[in-house]
């Protein structure tokens, strides 16, 4: 015989046994002690939160024939043919496969029959998103006005997608993510149950990677314990779920803290020759992110990191991680938002200034240069980054990494004074309306970014270069691309582009 699967084995058989949805079995039980069980309910929530085990063990208690209190026996001819799945009296649907219209005709005229064994005839809809629109309207007329003897449950995990009319003619209940204690305790009696010592650890992590569905939470530990046999650690719980070890982590955070770019790329790589999954290093690495932002929140440190970058970082790598889904190449993505998050100053080169405009530089060996000939050209010395003495390519860098739009508008800036805690920045004549477009978006967001490169707070000030003469709209026929002139001469005529932003004339 095969065996059965740990979800199904462990499957709570009465109310009191449904785990973290307290108020709706407290609810369900009042109304079968008070013989008040509405003709129809909707179970809404994630999945592996109970919704089918309490529609089961709901359909059980309205037909059990030897219930003393809300719970099912379990025993007696109904509830054991229930149990079994051999029950003509509890019906089960999967909307997902029977969707349509015809479907829901034919459960329409078979509820006016009576029940076969029981008292009521119950019928549980998985699933009932899935439902066509047609069919919805189909089964609308008998949620509405049932036969006595009927009761429906329908179950779902998008109810955003059932119509208005069906949910108003429903008790709807909303089931929620188990919490991770309730996961773990779950997990160690099972493991228990199983014979299996299971580390603290790995029952911790089994309950995280669970991510509120006990299902999930139980179908991993049958996983992990076929590879591991009877001992369950933490390391054989990374093995098997493709997870990234605890050190590789620190050791990411250390490397995005101190901006050290060389470090993650090589990490990355390490991760990789592993056989590990980006996006799975991703969520890890923003699992233990989190552990860091909530120690910082509780007073428990923060590992060396400021909260604004720390919240920076991981907005990025959740940015990330959603790019990452629909990406053929999820490393790339995950290495450019790791630069991203590193000083611009490491990875940029820096470029060859411009040859000064008032004089050649002076050839070896002339007279207006002392060195011999033969020695090749003259020392360039660097220039600064800009005339107000900040390092604006690395601030637009973090701008760019907080907001786009706004590091599309701040590019055509430069700052012009800064002192005193007033910066103050020079838009081009022609891009007055880029200005006012950053002056609305700026309030916040720049004053930020420069507070955590220069550590002081800044007033931000803006204002348009006079000095700088609007752009002459060029015409297209002075382009020198031979196919435009040939085209435009051919048709008589010109196009006129505004090379201001403001887009084409």
């Amino acid at each position: 015989m095969t065996r059965m699967v740990l979800y199904r084995q462990w499957r709570p058989r009465n109310f009191s046994e449904v785990v973290g949805q307290a108020a709706i079995t407290r609810t369900l039980e009042n109304a079968v002690k008070a013989n008040r069980v509405s003709h129809a309910y909707l179970f809404a929530g994630p999945r592996g939160t109970g919704k089918t085990t309490v529609a089961r063990v709901l359909a059980r208690a309205v037909n059990c024939q030897a219930r003393s209190g809300p719970d099912p026996c379990n025993e007696c001819p109904t509830c054991r043919s229930a149990l079994e799945g051999s029950s003509p009296d509890v019906v089960e649907i999967d909307a997902a496969s029977h969707r349509g219209i015809d479907e829901m005709r034919d459960l329409r005229e078979r509820v006016r029959f009576a029940p076969a064994i029981s008292k009521s005839r119950v019928y549980v809809i998985d699933e009932v998103h899935m439902l066509t629109p047609e069919a919805f309207n189909a089964l609308l007329k008998t949620l509405e006005e049932p036969p006595p003897h009927a009761i429906f449950i329908l179950a779902t995990t998008e109810p955003h997608r059932v119509p208005m009319t069906v949910l108003s003619r429903c008790q709807r209940f909303d089931f929620r993510r188990l919490p991770e204690p309730d996961i773990r305790k779950v997990v160690e009696i099972v493991s228990a149950a199983e014979g299996a010592e299971v580390t603290p650890g790995a029952v911790a992590t089994l309950a995280r990677r669970a991510e509120g569905s006990l299902r999930d939470g139980l179908g991993l530990l049958e996983q992990c314990l076929a590879y591991a046999g009877s001992r369950l650690d933490l390391d054989q719980v990374h093995e098997v779920l493709g997870m990234v070890e605890g050190e590789v982590l620190e050791r990411l955070a250390h490397g995005l803290r101190e901006g050290a770019a060389r470090e993650l790329l090589e990490l990355v790589e390490e991760v990789v020759a592993g056989g590990k999954d980006v996006r799975q290093l991703v969520r890890d690495l923003m699992d233990y992110l989190r552990e860091q932002l909530v120690a910082a929140v509780e007073g428990g440190g923060d590992g060396g990191w400021k909260p604004a970058n720390l919240i920076r970082t991981m907005r990025e790598l959740a940015q990330a991680e959603a790019d990452m889904r629909w990406s053929p190449h999820p490393r790339l993505v995950l290495e450019m938002a790791l630069l991203r998050l590193t000083p611009v100053s490491s990875m940029e080169v820096a470029a060859p200034p411009p040859p000064a405009e008032t004089a050649s530089p002076p050839v070896p060996g002339s007279a207006g240069d002392d060195r011999p000939a033969g020695d090749g050209p003259p020392v360039v010395q660097p220039q600064k980054t800009s005339d107000a003495g900040v390092d604006w390519p690395r601030i637009l860098a973090a701008v760019r990494a907080a907001n786009v739009p706004l590091h599309s508008f701040l590019r055509m800036a430069q700052p012009i004074q800064a002192g005193e805690g007033r910066l103050t920045l020079a838009f081009p004549a022609h891009a007055e309306v880029q200005m006012k477009r950053a002056a609305a978006q700026s309030p916040g967001i720049l004053e930020q970014t420069l507070a955590e490169i220069t550590g002081q707070q800044w007033e931000i000030c803006f204002e348009l270069d006079s000095k700088t003469p609007p752009r002459r709209p060029r015409k297209r026929s002075e382009t020198s691309e031979p196919l435009v002139r040939q085209a435009l001469t051919l048709f008589e005529g010109e196009v006129v582009e505004d090379d201001g932003g403001g887009g084409a004339t």
